[in-house]
């Protein structure tokens, strides 16, 4: 079976202390653009990095799922890189 299909940033900070990837705004944005269906997001810090990491238990429904998530994080947060993705169906066969 595998497990969740995940796209994973790292970033420096946040442009609004307050935001914490959730909420109505942040939910529609979410939706806008890696699509439709539950979304899990995780935000954590460790080894003195922050990172956000999609995850969903199917394939993206989207194409190129991994640059609009990059898209997207920017519009939130500082310096942001790409970390690791398995966005790649075939990853799980």
């Amino acid at each position: 079976m595998g497990g969740p299909w995940y796209i994973e940033f790292s970033y420096k900070s946040k442009q609004n202390s307050k935001f914490y990837f959730a909420g109505p705004k942040w939910d529609k944005a979410l939706e806008n653009t890696l699509g439709s269906g539950r979304i899990d997001v995780i935000a954590y810090h460790t080894m003195g990095k922050n990172y956000v990491r999609f995850e969903r238990w199917t394939a993206w429904t989207v194409e190129g799922a991994q640059d609009k998530g990059l898209e997207l994080v920017k519009k939130y947060v500082n310096d942001v890189d790409f970390v690791r993705s398995n966005d790649n169906p075939s990853f799980f066969s």
